[in-house]
């Protein structure tokens, strides 16, 4: 996977019954979208995303073009292509408003042995300003991975804060000794009562 993109109309409650749907939606050359869809307990639809995943060739590790059999094994043909969406691209920034260091620890890695696609996400929000997370409702994600992390490595974790102004985005830059890794934009907008 390398970008995402999560809309929140709200968040479960903890405990509630969940039921998460996901598409195979399109192709072209080499990425994919896949979506998914999450409904609460009374069948309303509270989430959604939309994923960007890049097919590779396991021994070179460099993109390859998608197998027919592969998209037509999902019941997608040729016309997926004029449904692709690419998704947003976040745009580097060399500004700072705070930087946290946090050590890639072994329960942090995914299958790969590299850093799971979540764990970005969670330091990106550590570094979220209390005021924000407390006062504030989450609405977007967007994610877009560059590079991977891997355990025992230091990562620096750069937060860039918006102008203030509804929705407030917050720009976190994840990089391991001046390479980037992953950029993640957050969008919060004000609690409804």
């Amino acid at each position: 996977m390398t970008r995402w993109l999560v809309n929140i109309e709200s968040l479960p409650k903890l405990g509630e019954e969940i039921t998460i749907i996901t598409t195979p939606k399109s192709f072209n050359n080499f990425y994919a979208n896949r979506e998914f869809e999450v409904y609460n307990s009374s069948s309303k639809l509270i989430i959604t995303a939309n994923t960007l995943w890049v097919f590779l060739d396991a021994s070179t590790r460099k993109p390859k073009n998608i197998p027919e059999e592969v998209f037509r094994g999902y019941g997608l043909s040729d016309d997926g292509k004029k449904y692709f969406t690419k998704l947003e691209e976040i745009k580097p920034t060399a500004e700072r408003d705070s930087e946290h260091s946090f050590r890639i620890l072994r329960r942090d890695l995914d299958y790969n042995n590299h850093l799971n696609n979540s764990h970005y996400v969670s330091y990106g929000l550590e570094t979220i300003p209390s005021h924000i997370q407390d006062g504030m409702q989450l609405k977007q994600i967007v994610v877009n991975y560059l590079q991977e992390a891997y355990l025992n490595e230091s990562i620096n974790v750069a937060l860039k804060m918006g102008n203030g102004k509804e929705p407030v985005s917050c720009i976190n830059t994840i990089s391991r000794d001046e390479v980037e890794l992953c950029r993640i934009k957050t969008n919060w907008i004000s609690k409804l009562s």
